[in-house]
């Protein structure tokens, strides 16, 4: 197959019927393949510079997309009159995004002419955009068992009072300004995942005033919460081979298992609170977005079922409150929120607590809390692998390392796609957000490709992409893209 590549683009504009035959080439690979309808998430506004609004529909309908999710900061002027019930004030997006106005107006006027749905995630508050001093900040017990303040990009607590009404009152902005808009997609709220000290999405979270208010609400004993978050870090600092060899051949897994590893049932109490807060979170802002216009979706991210438990989502009880879901199937070694580099954290980090572990030892304990095994991995040297030693703990994107086995995709992945969307209840409720990499060894495109075939065949519907797009607006079989290309649904010719 003929690849377009900058070297050789100019084909487009010397040959049209050559460019189409590498359309088709694509076309007569894919027949015979299982579609799913593709979704496409564009991070920020830089493609207005690569494509103007006719070239970047030609994109999507290459394609078949029919929905487009944003993520950048909206070109629009914070209304006073919405923000009236949010004691916390919008500010002014920067020049530079403002004056791309016009041209967000033509595209989304475009894309809503030709049938294509619109769905903003850039409303999501961000502590960027925000003095922290404006509202609570998360509170994280520390490894010597201190409550101190968080810090960076999710460092706002969801539950402070005034959070919903701040979110509500940008999402009113953006209607009125983009009435083009179908929904909203919201990333979390969620509790943290990570038990590295200093890492982001701290597992030991929240507890500052919001949070204790939030549990009273619930029916909580906010002091029974923390220190049973106290037991859990002092015994996951002090593991014992031979009681967790009693209990890896039990029919048992994720939260239910950590409980009996650390000997502590009231573990399971302190997650119930974060799925009751979360669950609360959730329902509040759907309402409030159906009380702006009944008509608008919203679009729930979470994490893969295997972390789902640990940062206070329950999928099917959240059923309710949301019209569909968007787990995210991040895979990557490295960096942040991919899987591989998730269990490799866990088990660097258990190991520093508990010396005498033996890798094998950590990793199957990882294995029954996180419910799936990593194909041929017994050591954390076969982890190491898939990164370049260079990339390991600086969080920086690489293309080095060793590709993950095909035995990863057909077992986990599937089994990961299945869970969620059992969880659920309908695949037609199920769009998982689907990257390449934040950081860290990004998947190839053969990865991506093994992905996407595993999730349809454990009976996935539609993905939502997040990618680049390809590197140029002619290279229409560069890498990420292709494999879209590959298994969307497109409508016939």
């Amino acid at each position: 197959m003929l690849i377009v590549t900058k070297k050789n683009n100019n084909l487009r504009k010397k040959s049209g019927c050559l460019y189409n035959a590498i359309i088709k080439t694509q076309d007569n690979l894919a027949m015979n393949i299982t579609k799913i309808n593709t979704w496409v998430m564009v991070n920020n506004w830089n493609i207005l510079d690569r494509y103007d609004s006719s070239e970047f529909l030609d994109k999507m309908e290459q394609a078949g997309v029919k929905h487009v999710a944003f993520g950048g900061r909206l070109p629009i002027k914070p209304s006073s009159q919405n923000y009236e019930n949010s004691l916390v004030k919008r500010e002014n997006p920067s020049p530079e995004i403002l004056s791309l106005k016009n041209k967000v107006k033509k595209l989304f006027s475009h894309l809503k002419n030709h049938g294509i749905k619109i769905y903003l995630y850039g409303t999501n508050p961000r502590s960027s955009e925000m003095q922290l001093n404006s509202m609570t900040q998360k509170h994280y017990l520390d490894i010597d068992l201190a409550i101190k303040p968080s810090e960076g990009y999710w460092a706002i607590c969801s539950n402070t009072p005034e959070f919903i009404p701040y979110y509500l009152a940008s999402i009113q902005d953006a209607i009125e300004n983009f009435p083009e808009v179908s929904g909203f997609l919201n990333d979390g709220p969620e509790f943290g995942y990570e038990i590295k000290p200093g890492f982001m999405s701290n597992l030991f979270t929240c507890f500052g005033s919001c949070c204790e208010k939030k549990a009273k609400e619930l029916g909580y004993d906010f002091n029974s919460l923390k220190q049973t978050a106290a037991q859990l870090r002092r015994k996951l600092m002090s593991l014992k081979e031979a009681p967790l060899n009693n209990l890896f051949d039990r029919e048992i897994e994720g939260v239910e298992f950590l409980s009996l590893a650390i000997k502590e049932p009231k573990v399971n109490e302190w997650f119930n609170f974060k799925k009751d807060s979360v669950a609360e979170y959730i329902k509040a802002l759907n309402q409030g977005i159906k009380t702006i216009d009944n008509s608008l979706e919203l679009g729930v991210g979470s994490r893969l079922p295997a972390f789902t438990p640990l940062t206070g989502y329950d999928l099917q009880n959240l059923n309710q409150h949301a019209d569909f879901f968007l787990p995210k199937l991040y895979f990557w070694m490295g960096g942040y929120d991919g899987l591989y580099g998730t269990v490799y954290r866990w088990a660097k980090t258990l190991k520093d607590w508990n010396p005498n572990l033996s890798e094998k030892i950590i990793l199957q304990f990882l294995y029954k809390l996180f419910g799936f095994a990593l194909p041929n991995i017994n050591s954390f040297k076969n982890m190491e692998k898939h990164i370049d030693p260079l990339f390991l703990n600086n969080n920086k994107n690489t293309w080095l390392g060793e590709a993950f086995p095909k035995e990863f995709f057909k077992r986990v992945v599937t089994s990961e796609v299945k869970k969620m969307l059992q969880q659920v209840g309908n695949s037609k409720h199920v769009r998982p957000w689907f990257n390449p990499v934040h950081g860290g060894r990004s998947l190839t495109p053969q990865e991506l490709d093994l992905a996407l075939e595993a999730a349809k065949k454990a009976g996935l519907k539609t993905y939502l992409y997040y990618c680049s797009l390809g590197s140029n607006k002619f290279t229409t079989t560069d890498g990420e893209w292709e494999v879209a290309l590959k298994h969307s649904n497109k409508p016939a010719k």
